[in-house]
Parts: C-alpha cells; structure tokens; sequence
C-alpha cells in the first residue's frame, strides 16, 4: 500500500529514540531524482555520492542519514561540508553525466536554504563547519 515505506520508517525512528544510544539512521541506494525526493522528504540528509556508477542499478550510489540525535546532526554537517567542498570536482569529473532531474535533486537536497531550515526546526544552528584534521586528510585522499 501506498505509504507504508514511510510508516514502517517512522516507527523504526520512534523506536530508535526510545532506547538511545543511536546516533542516526542510514540509508545507501541508487542515486535517482524519485529516490532523492523520496528520502529528503522522510527527512533524511544526503550525505555522499558514489563516484562510479554501481552495477545493481546502473545508478551513482546516493548515501544518506536521517539523524537522531545531536551526535548524528553534527555527523550529518561535516559529511555535508565535505560533499558540498567536492561536489564541483565531482560535477566536471564522475558524476559529469548526471541527467537534470536527478543533479536537481541533489542540489535541492544541498541548496542552503534547505540547510538553514533543517536547522532551524531542529533548533541545532551549527555554526562552526570546519573539518576536522581527520576529514581534511580524508577530502585530499581522493
């Protein structure tokens, strides 16, 4: 039935806030504009893009984290910073072929007016979104 992925999502988050200890929920899938669409309106936060396109699908893998707590929003941030500071690099490299619905998508789920929001409702402005020494040293590895 129509909704039910996203029912069956909310009690999975429901009770992950019950018992604690559980920082974010992740999800890992075929980058397509439905998907994209489908999981930033459950909430969740695009995290990564896969650089080659994955066999399964014939899709870029999209990552995401739906987060739960304050630990997992501060994840959640430096992942972005790091996909926003490579997404230029990726953009005229990997993912250069991108089709316009789903690039849409992934621009929408990045767009700061999205962030300032999520942010807001969540009442956890983070204005500090330095790497860390260990995320800079991962950003020039690649």
């Amino acid at each position: 039935a129509r909704g039910m992925g996203q029912h069956l999502l909310s009690e999975t988050l429901a009770r992950l806030r019950e018992v604690g200890g559980v920082a974010a929920l992740g999800a890992c899938f075929g980058a397509t504009a439905a998907l994209l669409r489908l999981w930033r309106r459950v909430g969740s936060e695009l995290v990564w893009l896969g650089h080659g396109r994955e066999p399964s699908s014939g899709h870029h893998s999209a990552t995401v984290l739906i987060p739960i707590g304050e630990e997992g929003w501060r994840l959640s941030r430096r992942l972005q910073t790091r996909l926003l500071q490579q997404l230029p690099g990726f953009l005229s490299g990997p993912l250069a072929r991108l089709d316009l619905e789903t690039l849409t998508e992934i621009l929408t789920s990045l767009s700061p007016e999205r962030q300032t929001s999520i942010a807001l409702r969540e009442g956890s402005v983070q204005k500090d979104l330095d790497l860390s020494a260990e995320d800079s040293a991962d950003l020039w590895s690649f």
